[in-house]
């Protein structure tokens, strides 16, 4: 299964089979619930708020929306609250 966006995968088979959906550089757990997930979004404030990619709350890792590595190992998050 293909993550698409900010939405975390579902187990096919029966919601309490555990799903596993590690951070690919320090193998923190980001599924939360099937509803949410630990990942933060990153969203282009010059382009109507696209999903531009993701950062790992864990390692502070930097993603595309493809989930390809930008930053690796980031030193903080910056942004708006």
């Amino acid at each position: 299964m293909r993550k698409s966006l900010l939405h975390t995968k579902k187990s096919l088979v029966n919601e309490e089979v555990p799903v596993f959906d590690p951070c690919p550089v320090c193998g923190e757990e980001l599924y939360y619930r099937a509803d949410l997930t630990n990942r933060v979004a990153l969203v282009d404030e010059d382009n109507d708020g696209e999903f531009i990619g993701w950062v790992c709350p864990f390692c502070i890792s930097k993603f595309d929306n493809k989930d390809n590595i930008v930053i690796l190992l980031g030193d903080k998050i910056q942004g708006k609250s």
